[in-house]
Parts: C-alpha cells; sequence; structure tokens
C-alpha cells in the first residue's frame, strides 16, 4: 500500500512538471497548476465575514449584502451640479460617427477568449466566437442603431460583481476589492467605439509617447526601458536619481466623468457615441 501511494505521488509529480513544460502554457494556466499543487485553488469560497461592530454575516445573503455595502460607498457620485472644464479645441480633425462593419463584428467575435466570464445575461464568449459568421449580421444592425439613437441598452450596463480577496485576513471584508462580470455583448460594442477612439487619438499624436498603460503593443518592459535609460544617463553624468510612485486610491471609482467627456470633446471626440448615455442605470449584482 505504501508503494502504491509514493507511485502515485511521484506520477502526480511528473505530470504537474509535463504540464508545466508543455506548449501554450501561459502565465494563467501556470498560476493555476501552482494553486492547485499549493491547495489554494479551492480558497475561493468567501468565509464568515467580520463587521465593524463585531458581529458575523454567515449566510450569503448576508456576506452580499456586507460587501455590497462596502463597495458602494468607495464609489464616488459626481455632483451634477458641477460645471465641465472649459478646454481648447487640441485637434482639428473631427470624429463625429462611428461606423461598423460586419467585418468588423465577426472579427472581435472570432477574436473572443472563450475563458472568460459571462455577464448576467449568461450569454457564452464561445457561443458568440462559433456563431460569429451568423451573429455578425444582427449585431451589426443593433450596434448601429445604439449608436444612432444614441442609447445604451441597460443589460449592457448590469453586472455581475465577483468580490475577490486582495490580502491578509479573508474575514475583513475591507480585504476585497469588486470585480464586475459585464455582459460579453456589450463589452464587444465597447470595442468597436474604443478602436474608433484610439485610432484618432494616435494618428493625431494626442496621445503621450510617455503613456504606455492601456495601449497595444506597449506594456511596462517599454516603461522599464525608458527609465533605465534615464537612471543610467543620469549615472554617467554623476547625477543623483529619485523616484516617486504615486498611487490614486479608488481612481477608477474617482473619474469624473463631466470632465472626461470635455476632454474628448476637445481632442475631436463628437457625436452621439461621445456618450451614449440611456437606456437607464447602471445595476450590480453580488
Amino acid at each position: 500500500m505504501v508503494a502504491t501511494c509514493k507511485w502515485a505521488m511521484n506520477r502526480s509529480e511528473e505530470d504537474l512538471k509535463k504540464k508545466l513544460r508543455g506548449p501554450g502554457v501561459g502565465n494563467k494556466t501556470w498560476w493555476s497548476l501552482v494553486k492547485e499543487k499549493q491547495g489554494t485553488s479551492c480558497q475561493d469560497v468567501i468565509p464568515p465575514l467580520t463587521r465593524q461592530d463585531g458581529t458575523v454575516a454567515t449566510s450569503s445573503k448576508e456576506k452580499a449584502q456586507l460587501l455590497a455595502t462596502l463597495f458602494a460607498e468607495k464609489m464616488r457620485v459626481e455632483d451634477p451640479h458641477l460645471p465641465p472644464p472649459s478646454l481648447d479645441q487640441q485637434c482639428e480633425e473631427i470624429v463625429t460617427e462611428v461606423k461598423v462593419t460586419q467585418m468588423q463584428v465577426e472579427q472581435l467575435l472570432r477574436e473572443l477568449n472563450i475563458k472568460k466570464a459571462t455577464g448576467p445575461d449568461d450569454v457564452s464568449p464561445q457561443i458568440l466566437k462559433r456563431c460569429a459568421s451568423e451573429l455578425c449580421v444582427p449585431l451589426t444592425t443593433v450596434f448601429s442603431a445604439c449608436i444612432k439613437e444614441n442609447t445604451w441598452p441597460s443589460m449592457w450596463k448590469e453586472a455581475r460583481v465577483v468580490p475577490i480577496h486582495k490580502r491578509s485576513s479573508r474575514s475583513d471584508p475591507k480585504n476585497y476589492r469588486p470585480i464586475s462580470l459585464l455582459s460579453v455583448i456589450g463589452k464587444v460594442f465597447e470595442k468597436v467605439v474604443a478602436d474608433v477612439v484610439c485610432h484618432h487619438l494616435s494618428n493625431n499624436y494626442l496621445l503621450s509617447d510617455q503613456q504606455f498603460g492601456f495601449r497595444p503593443g506597449k506594456s511596462t518592459s517599454d516603461l522599464l526601458m525608458l527609465l533605465t535609460r534615464d537612471w543610467q544617463d543620469a549615472l554617467d553624468d554623476g547625477l543623483d536619481t529619485v523616484v516617486v510612485a504615486l498611487d490614486i486610491a479608488g481612481a477608477f471609482d474617482r473619474v469624473w466623468h463631466g470632465g472626461l467627456l470635455e476632454k474628448l470633446r476637445a481632442k475631436g471626440i463628437q457625436g452621439s457615441h461621445q456618450n451614449p448615455g440611456s437606456g437607464g442605470g447602471s445595476r450590480a449584482q453580488i
């Protein structure tokens, strides 16, 4: 019996090594295998959470309500009476419309990652990808209508919020951050509009050449190369180098949407696609 157990353990070790060395093993797969080996892959279940008054939320409903309250407190509600900034026009070229083509939509559907989670509508990216040639026709019609009517369907604003543990005690609700799972179809529509906006900003040199985040073809490696070069130049010239790293707490939740829209207008992004705001408010389900 002991020999059989040792054989099984050795076999498991060898299988794991083969998986880690195998072709096509990306970062996500690698870390999943490591967590599986460490026995931490099953820690996604949220334990009882301790409230500020010392009481404990044990049921799924109680934990969801507690986390929902904490997440909502971090959200910043804008003052509707706050006037937008007055900015000068920075670009002569103006984007006033977004043209959606079936070819573009089909390509975006075929590029979907089938391993991504679904939103509240439960429409799987795998279905969208497999049926790209058939679904691109009606989706192109829907997307074009959304842009023309300046609307954003309420279903695409709904989110299924998943609490993700960040650090320290898993019983402290403050140690969780929300991940919003949105409709895959809604995200495809976002990509249609984003491609037009990014193309306009890049072609008209409206983005800093030192912005490496959220830009295709750029990464943290490019930033490190730039900084390393500057530091080396400073050392060669006998100068001191001081590095200051800044982080804005809850930056995404504190975005001033009125100011952001005005900045887009100043950079030539105008028309109905600039603010497709109608279609109901956003909702979240935890």
